[in-house]
């Protein structure tokens, strides 16, 4: 009997080990929510004549031109930035009241990008400034310290209890742009609209649905920012760059010479130089890019874009120095530079050592 049940006990210990097994090989069920899905693929563009474009080819390219990153300030020499600011610290001599002219001080330094002197300028007259003015000033100078969150945080405590200051609402408009936070910028822009019939922010909304790539949304706000503003030239050049991303070629060459028209800028010819890029038409390409640096020294993206027309000319010296320039300007990403050095390196030139190190240089000049 007594060996019956060891025999019976060592039988239900083999058939529950093979039980085991079986569940062991067969993978638990996924619960609903961790099933995978597809992921979506982006919708073919409709341009204006009713055809449509497929997005895949245009998105493996990365734009340098879609934003007025280099707007006229910067083209001032530093004698004339200087001449300037002591034309505005004279007008605050001669009148210790004058708010505008503090404010103006301020934005003087911001726009040459010297923040240090910015704050101390502000620190010194933050007493004769309205309280709207200090969230402004506080939350510009929270942002080139990186601390974004705390400058929103701030300003949004701020509005929620003086609903009436717009200015502190564009302000937080303009930082969640700068964030990418397209969406809420746009939001804030159409409420100002709201409260008041007769503001116009067409302009604004017109560049954030073109960065947001909302094609629809920023061709009906830019045509509109046009016609409220004939002599502003950026509605053309967003349209342009609207165009130029649904592969629209032709209309976004119109609208960025259209703009052109109204006021040369870097913007637009860096942007023209560009699409004669996408185009293949190396000389239009180094023929504007070379037009946008004359006109605005300051131009990395330019710089950037005559190296890569160069490279793609196989003129690699010249592309190299080129690179190099743009990198002194300010353009510490070496993304277009590895690319080119890779390149370089599978066709085993002698040229790749020096873009080797041009990228180290490059990139140690991001740590200062």
């Amino acid at each position: 009997m007594k060996k019956f049940i060891i025999i019976k006990f060592i039988i239900v210990y083999l058939a529950l080990f093979c039980i085991s097994l079986v569940h062991a090989q067969v993978p638990p069920a996924l619960p609903v929510t961790s099933l995978p899905t597809a992921t979506p693929q982006p919708p073919a563009i409709a341009s204006p004549n009713g055809q449509t474009t497929p997005p895949a080819k245009y998105a493996e390219y990365q734009s340098y031109c879609r934003q007025n990153d280099f707007d006229e300030r910067s083209v001032f020499t530093n004698e004339q930035k200087k001449r300037r600011i002591d034309l505005i610290e004279k007008k605050i001599v001669a009148n210790s009241t004058d708010t505008a002219a503090m404010n103006a001080l301020i934005k003087e330094f911001i726009a040459a990008k010297d923040y240090k002197r910015a704050e101390d300028v502000f620190k010194k007259y933050s007493e004769n400034l309205s309280a709207e003015d200090q969230i402004i000033w506080t939350s510009e100078f929270s942002v080139q310290k990186k601390l974004s969150a705390s400058a929103i945080s701030k300003l949004e405590k701020f509005i929620i209890e003086n609903p009436t200051a717009n200015r502190a609402l564009i302000k937080l408009a303009q930082i969640k742009k700068t964030l990418q936070f397209y969406s809420e910028a746009a939001d804030i822009y159409i409420d100002l609209q709201n409260k008041n019939k007769k503001s116009d922010y067409s302009i604004e909304l017109c560049e954030i649905y073109t960065l947001d790539s909302h094609h629809k949304d920023a061709e009906v706000n830019c045509l509109q920012a046009a016609k409220k503003n004939p002599a502003n030239h950026l509605p053309e050049i967003y349209l342009g760059i609207s165009h130029r991303e649904r592969e629209n070629f032709k209309e976004a060459q119109l609208n960025f010479e259209n703009s052109l028209k109204k006021q040369k800028s870097e913007f637009a010819l860096t942007c023209l130089g560009e699409l004669h890029f996408l185009k293949k038409e190396r000389q239009k390409t180094i023929e504007y890019l070379n037009q946008a640096i004359e006109l605005n020294r300051a131009s990395y993206r330019a710089q950037l874009g005559l190296a890569l027309a160069e490279f793609e000319d196989k003129k690699y010296d010249a592309a190299l120095v080129n690179f190099k320039e743009a990198c002194a300007l300010g353009q510490k990403d070496t993304l277009e530079m590895r690319k080119s050095h890779k390149i370089l390196e599978e066709r085993k030139s002698p040229l790749a050592k020096n873009y080797y190190d041009e990228i180290q240089k490059c990139k140690a000049k991001e740590l200062f």
